[in-house]
């Protein structure tokens, strides 16, 4: 309120500053082998091909010494029931880190 008139005074807000949202998104690979019973006992022998798989599919891309920025989760192993056999789908996830490597230690 002005105090020699006692009238409310319209006082402006504040402006928000603006903050450009810039998304980006990350490079995702997901890569599967389907297994046997007797070939998922042998676990030295479907490791190195799974690995073989996502690796390249990140070499491709981003060059052979992208692995040391990706991000792997464990194999995921999922049984697979059919009418005559049994089977195992074992899966890897990989996900190319380097630009949140950079924001998080760059940035810090």
């Amino acid at each position: 309120m002005d105090k020699q008139t006692r009238k409310p005074v319209v006082v402006p807000l504040p402006e928000k500053p603006k903050i450009e949202k810039v998304e980006k998104y990350l490079d995702v690979y997901a890569r599967s082998i389907c297994v046997t019973p007797e070939e998922f006992k042998a676990v030295d022998v479907w490791t190195p091909k799974l690995f073989a798989k996502i690796e390249r599919s990140f070499a491709l891309k981003f060059g052979h010494d992208a692995m040391s920025n990706v991000a792997l989760t464990p194999p995921i192993i999922i049984e697979k029931q059919g009418d005559i056999k049994k089977t195992f789908q074992i899966y890897v996830i990989g996900v190319y880190v380097k630009e949140v490597i950079q924001k998080e230690v760059f940035n810090a």
